[in-house]
């Protein structure tokens, strides 16, 4: 099952690099308004409904944290795996760490997916720092409004979920978020290892699968909730044969578990670990 499930996702991610590629787009209508709006992310995240991911956030943290005074320039870390691994979990934390958020003056979070249109995300990029872009539609006065809102402030961004493979693009954006003070720093979060390269300015972190444990520990919390697992070692013997065919996914066993939360009957259990989803 997690072999399929990774081979889905590979391939399900290829398409859509191929879209970007050929600049293909859906038609505009309600169906795509819900499909964009589904893939929308926030700053926000419940920390103790994440495990197994302290050590790339320590890394990261320690990287922001050593390199904000170190550099003049634009510092863009990238965060880089197929789907469903937990690349936005882990720029979530990042960015909610205390350490982190008493050195930047400013923090934003803007969602990119698949339309990097350098209008928008320059007007959400604003937004997204607290600053007011009104009516204006034209990029000058964006930019401009952008870079009066950087002026002296040490700026930190996540732009979540990038599929663009522009450096036209790209350059064009990033143009203004150098007006920030020294030690301004840029997370991106993508699949694709052509587009992390291209973008940070430093070595990109690539996510792994979860260990054994934190899968267990994962699965277990969404299945059994507040239940000790001892009080039945036959679910947990099952169990533990469903995490292993979810191969590390978080979004697997995450869904699986809660499929299976408060569901005693041994039955439902071992068909689960028996079907070929």
């Amino acid at each position: 099952m997690a072999r399929k499930f990774k081979n889905v996702r590979v391939k399900l991610d290829a398409i859509a690099g191929e879209k970007s590629k050929f600049h293909l787009r859906e038609g505009v209508g309600e169906a795509e308004i819900e499909r964009n709006e589904d893939r929308q992310t926030s700053s926000l995240v419940t920390e103790s409904e994440v495990l197994g991911r302290a050590d790339e956030k320590e890394k990261i943290v320690s990287m922001l944290l050593s390199n904000v005074s170190h550099h003049d320039d634009l510092s863009v870390y990238a965060i880089c795996g197929m789907g469903s691994l937990g690349k936005t979990t882990i720029a979530q934390l990042v960015y909610n760490d205390e350490n982190v958020a008493e050195v930047f003056d400013l923090r934003g979070w803007v969602c990119v997916s698949d339309d990097f249109d350098i209008k928008r995300l320059t007007k959400a990029i604003v937004e997204s720092f607290g600053g007011k872009s009104g009516d204006i539609q034209e990029l000058d006065p964006l930019q401009r409004c952008l870079v009066e809102k950087l002026a002296g402030k040490r700026l930190l961004l996540v732009l979540d979920d990038v599929w663009n493979k522009s450096h036209g693009k790209w350059d064009r954006l990033k143009q203004a978020l150098q007006c920030g003070q020294k030690g301004s720093t840029v997370i991106v979060t993508t699949r694709d290892e052509d587009i992390a390269v291209m973008m940070a300015t430093t070595p990109f972190c690539r996510l792994g699968c979860l260990s054994d444990h934190d899968s267990w520990s994962l699965f277990k919390k969404r299945a059994f909730g507040m239940e000790k697992t001892g009080s039945n070692a036959n679910l947990e013997t099952i169990g533990r044969q469903i995490v292993q065919r979810c191969g590390g996914v978080p979004l697997a066993i995450k869904a699986i578990g809660s499929r299976l939360r408060f569901r005693s009957q041994e039955s439902e259990w071992l068909r689960v670990k028996d079907s070929k989803i």
